[in-house]
């Protein structure tokens, strides 16, 4: 009976040696029910647990974190875990040796869809890069893009072909008559798309029949190319520069989008200051130059020069035309220089005639007094105060 305990004893002592030698291995994840994967040298492929020899004294050995086990292994090689939905994370070396325990912890990230799945099943949405409670933040997700709920509301508006007028919205033909109504009260008038005064159409549709007529007749020679001189930085449009670099005024005509007349002086010009900018928006202009044939005050210069012909009228008077594209946000000078043989060359030859002077001066007539005669004696008598007797003979 003693034999059988001690043979019993030595049993448990054995199977206790032998369990105390073995490798020990525990693994936890975050989130737990992650596979464990080894690999021999830490590169693809890597393969489910367990390891080629590995040889389990352990009765629930599985591959699913959180994991323990215990067996025979003289080996070192790399391990770590996956599960759907998560990133896998970067391998971790493993040594199982005899009486040798090992305990790794794995941290999962998600995948950006499983984030959003678990977001969404929680009721939360995605804005401005962070998850949000839609009522808290006033927000609504329309055609998969989350947004604020006015503006979701006129995109939904207008999806139905409705447009907005002050604070409500209504069909486009019926928008568009409360504008015209809206307008009329003001006393303004549509031109060119704009809303504009009854005085300022008339002058734009002056300045459009004008430059029409200038281009129909074709008699003009062109208008050279303005140049660019740099971007706008200042405003969204486009900002023109004028030069009148002749001797008689000339108005400069801009027929386009919005239409433009500029009267300039002799040696003058307009745009280039800060106050005083002319900003056109962006299309094609028919422009013209128009000179005058007077000067700054008005006079007519043919008449000053002397030219009355009606050749002489007609070459100071002959407009010029060019049909030009602006774009915004670009500035552009334009340089009038006169034409060959025009009053520009006729001025620097001028010479003024001298004034004529005119002086009325008065004659005063003073009459010619005789005095009388003196005697031969008289003048050898003593003079007073000569201080002398009379004259010795």
């Amino acid at each position: 009976m003693r034999l059988k305990n001690y043979a019993s004893l030595a049993a448990m002592i054995l199977a206790a040696s032998l369990f105390s030698s073995c490798s020990r291995l525990k693994v936890e994840s975050n989130p737990p029910g992650a596979r464990l994967m080894w690999s021999r040298d830490g590169l693809e492929p890597y393969r489910p647990w367990p390891p080629n020899g590995w040889e389990t004294r352990s009765t629930k050995d599985g591959n699913v974190t959180p994991f323990g086990t215990t067996g025979l292994y003289q080996d070192t090689f790399f391990l770590t875990v996956e599960k759907d939905g998560y990133r896998r994370p970067l391998p971790k070396p493993v040594q199982l040796y005899s009486f040798h325990r090992e305990k790794l912890s794995f941290d999962l990230p998600e995948l950006p869809e499983t984030t959003s799945a678990r977001m969404h099943a929680m009721g939360k949405l995605y804005y401005k890069g962070d998850w949000v409670d839609p009522e808290a933040a006033g927000v609504v997700e329309y055609e998969g893009v989350v947004m604020p709920k006015d503006e979701a509301f006129r995109r939904s508006q207008a999806a139905q072909g409705l447009v907005e007028y002050k604070g409500e919205w209504y069909t486009k033909e019926k928008a568009d008559q409360k504008l015209r109504e809206d307008m009329a009260a003001q006393g303004l008038v549509e031109l060119k798309g704009r809303w504009v005064s009854a005085e300022q159409k008339a002058m734009e549709e002056s300045v459009d029949a004008e430059v029409a007529a200038i281009k129909v007749t074709k008699t003009y020679p062109d208008l050279p190319a303005p140049k660019i001189i740099g971007a706008s930085v200042t405003t969204d449009r486009a900002q023109i520069q004028l030069y009148n670099s002749t001797g008689q005024k000339v108005r400069f005509l801009f027929s386009g989008p919005q239409s433009a007349q500029f009267v300039l002086d002799p040696y003058r010009s307009t745009g280039v200051k800060f106050e005083e900018r002319i900003l056109l928006p962006a299309g094609r202009y028919d422009i013209a130059v128009v000179p005058t044939g007077q000067d700054a005050s008005g006079r007519d210069l043919a008449s000053i020069l002397g030219d009355t012909s009606s050749a002489g009228l007609a070459l100071s008077k002959k407009p010029v035309w060019a049909s030009w594209p602006v774009a915004n946000k670009t500035q552009y000078s334009f340089n009038y220089t006169g034409m060959e043989g025009d009053l520009q060359k006729s001025l620097s030859d001028f010479n003024a005639p001298p004034p004529e002077v005119k002086i009325d001066v008065p004659t005063i007539e003073i009459p010619d007094i005789k005095l009388p005669e003196e005697s031969e004696s008289e003048r050898y008598l003593p003079r007073s105060g000569s201080g002398g007797g009379g004259r010795r003979r």
